[in-house]
């Protein structure tokens, strides 16, 4: 089974991507056409609320679920998640807030976190708890493991500086790097 076949199959994973990720394995229309320059193709898997789409790259037969991740938002940039899809679900579960680690350097995750959590929960919920419980159980869904933080942290950032190329819009306009 797929690790979208897994997605689907696990009310967990699904919700806690669906609330915390804001990965929608059903929203998989990007806002424009794109494309890579290379031809390379680009399978489109999830959609977030705000018009991004996530991206497997390669062919399906060219390493299934062990292929990049690439995420293009509704505004022209982009950026490299991960180097194969169990490696996005990880960083999306494990760093749900990873927009805002998107600046290449040391990032406290501490205060990553607690913002996150202020801006998702009301004050009189336990956040924390209810976080650590859903990531837990949406690993455990999809058979992935916890990751500690700041090796998520630098696997996004070596995935987001790597060599991949970005995707270019109908007119050929090229996407931006998200990572800076």
């Amino acid at each position: 089974m797929s690790l979208l076949d897994r997605v689907a199959a696990s009310e967990a994973a699904r919700d806690y991507l669906l609330w915390h990720g804001d990965f929608d394995p059903e929203a998989t229309e990007h806002v424009e056409p794109i494309r890579l320059p290379s031809g390379t193709a680009m399978t489109p898997i999830a959609g977030d609320g705000s018009g991004g789409t996530y991206f497997l790259i390669g062919e399906a037969g060219t390493g299934g679920d062990d292929r990049p991740v690439l995420y293009a938002d509704s505004e022209g940039g982009a950026v490299y998640l991960a180097d194969t899809l169990s490696d996005c679900l990880e960083l999306i579960i494990g760093l749900p807030y990873w927009h805002d680690c998107l600046r290449i350097g040391p990032i406290d995750l501490d205060e990553a976190e607690t913002e996150y959590l202020e801006a998702v929960y009301e004050p009189h919920e336990d956040g924390a708890r209810d976080l650590r419980d859903g990531r837990a159980a949406a690993l455990a869904g999809l058979g992935l493991r916890e990751v500690p933080g700041q090796e998520l942290l630098a696997r996004f950032h070596a995935a987001a500086i790597g060599d991949g190329e970005l995707p270019v819009g109908p007119e050929g306009n090229s996407y931006e790097p998200l990572a800076h």
